[in-house]
């Protein structure tokens, strides 16, 4: 995420818990939270910033939920879908776009994130991915 945060700018903060715990499953969390609101870069720890989270939620440009993982694979892509989702619902006047940031794509999952669901894959050797599929 570190990568990301250099690349792009902005304020990301960790470890985002959205919506209400439920007795015995486990917390909610969406990896990052990106808003470009200011030319700074700078990660944040959500537990201890979530008032400074919700200052800058309210007047940010663009919001993204980034989701990290090693590998692309459908488990990331299912998580990246639902944070966006998650998100909107607990802060009804956001639009988030998803991101999936990880160290190796697979050209036919980008294809299927940037062509079909809507999510931004970023790897720190590729940057965007443009979702071409080559055959």
């Amino acid at each position: 995420m570190r990568a990301y945060s250099r690349k792009t700018g902005g304020t990301i903060f960790a470890e985002v818990r959205v919506g209400e715990s439920v007795p015995g499953a486990e917390h909610r969390s969406i990896d990052g939270v990106r808003l470009k609101s200011s030319g700074k870069q700078e990660i944040k720890r959500f537990k201890v910033n979530h008032n400074d989270f919700h200052r800058r939620l309210s007047c940010a440009k663009e919001v993204e939920v980034i989701e990290v993982k090693k590998y692309l694979g459908r488990y990331g892509i299912g998580q990246a879908i639902v944070a966006k989702y998650l998100l909107e619902w607990e802060y009804i006047k956001t639009k988030a776009t998803p991101v999936m940031v990880c160290d190796n794509g697979d050209s036919l999952l980008e294809h299927i994130c940037t062509r079909k669901l809507g999510i931004r894959v970023w790897t720190p050797r590729g940057g965007f991915a443009r979702g071409k599929l080559l055959r």
